[in-house]
């Protein structure tokens, strides 16, 4: 892999992370606030 494809994935990764990472707040947040969720 070139140097040039390591570095743009390793930014879409960073770019990407925060993300992912809200997304899983919500979800676990919602998850906790409506047992139900947890049964779809």
């Amino acid at each position: 892999m070139p140097p040039s494809r390591t570095a743009i994935a390793v930014h879409f990764g960073l770019a990407n992370f925060p993300v992912a990472y809200c997304g899983l707040k919500i979800i676990t947040s919602l998850a906790l606030r409506f047992p139900d969720f947890q049964r779809l």
